[in-house]
């Protein structure tokens, strides 16, 4: 296991690479009461078109199956439901997708060892069948047509529809009512077998635990599930004109307060420029619009914001993009 010892942050960070290609980092920490795990997959909303590593052919899949797969996986085999199993364990749980990434997580002060092992073993554990999915279908339909219905999210995702043409940062990490209809067992089980290899995913923890013990229980986990080796993922990303979609757009809907975002679309970099460019924007955009900003009382004062103005930058595959709403 290798030891990373970073002096200026004062953190020290235990990392192993196990057989089956999963990513380990361990963080111990003995002032925390709780541990904190997160299994993260490099699978998001952007990655609806890859190569299959088995065949090598050409996927293309519908908007918001990662989503969709990260909803599934808390049904298993025995029909429990892998939320309420992890919870008994007294901890609290959650999942999320993100543009990049899918997550399952969980915090917690006792029973963390057992956790640790179902969550393992429910995420790496797919079961989908037609009836379920159709099922599942009927509750993201449901959960769409609610997000329709509020202020934020339709700027938010009306800014980035402005902004890009091809790219898929433009649709909603759920997909729209359309494209999950197309979502069938058979894509799903195609999803998880190319991106929940463990090669493509990691394991963090971070909390009061000793790493080596917390590794070798890890290690015995991942070593009774007899994973193969598996060719790296190519994903496939459209090319995005320079120009952007729309200037202006406007949206009526019943709202108390008007809404209004601003978005500007840059050349991304990549690698460790993106973070350095990430970082930079971030700092700037603090030093003219945080409460202790240049700008921030100015524009408080002429009325142009009030307290609920927000900031920020999306920094991904092919993407950045700086939002004020």
């Amino acid at each position: 296991m290798e030891k990373l010892v970073y002096q200026k942050l004062n953190e020290t960070i235990y990392h192993e690479t196990l057989a089956n290609g999963l990513n380990v980092y361990l963080i111990p920490k003995k002032d925390y009461h709780k541990v904190f795990a997160t299994f993260t997959t490099r699978y998001g909303s952007f990655d609806q078109s890859f190569y299959d590593p088995k065949t090598g052919k050409k996927v293309n899949q519908p908007a918001g199956i990662a989503h969709f797969l990260e909803h599934k996986m808390f049904s298993m085999p025995d029909k429990t439901d892998a939320f309420e199993n992890l919870s008994k364990f007294g901890v609290n749980a959650n999942a999320y997708t993100s543009f990049d990434r899918t997550s399952y997580l969980f915090s917690g002060t006792n029973n963390t060892k057992e956790a640790l092992n179902y969550l393992l073993d429910y995420v790496q554990t797919p079961y989908f069948t037609a009836s379920s999915v159709k099922k599942e279908q009927g509750i993201i339909d449901e959960e769409l047509r609610m997000y329709q219905d509020y202020p934020s999210q339709r700027l938010f995702y009306g800014l980035l529809q402005n902004l890009y043409i091809k790219h898929p940062v433009q649709t909603e990490i759920g997909g729209t009512v359309a494209s999950i209809k197309k979502i069938t067992a058979k894509k799903l089980y195609q999803a998880y077998d190319a991106f929940y290899h463990p090669s493509n995913m990691e394991l963090v923890l971070v909390g009061n635990f000793e790493p080596t013990e917390m590794l070798t229980l890890i290690q015995e986990n991942q070593g009774k599930k007899g994973y193969t080796a598996q060719a790296q993922i190519k994903r496939i990303m459209p090319k995005e004109p320079k120009k952007i979609h729309v200037i202006h757009k406007e949206v009526e809907m019943s709202v108390v307060m008007p809404k209004l975002g601003i978005a500007m679309k840059l050349t991304p970099d990549d690698g460790q420029a993106a973070l350095k460019q990430d970082f930079a924007l971030s700092i700037l955009l603090d030093m003219y619009f945080s409460n202790s900003g240049v700008y921030y009382n100015e524009l408080l004062k002429l009325g142009l914001i009030n307290d609920s103005f927000e900031y920020s930058t999306i920094q991904e595959n092919g993407v950045l993009a700086i939002i004020a709403t």
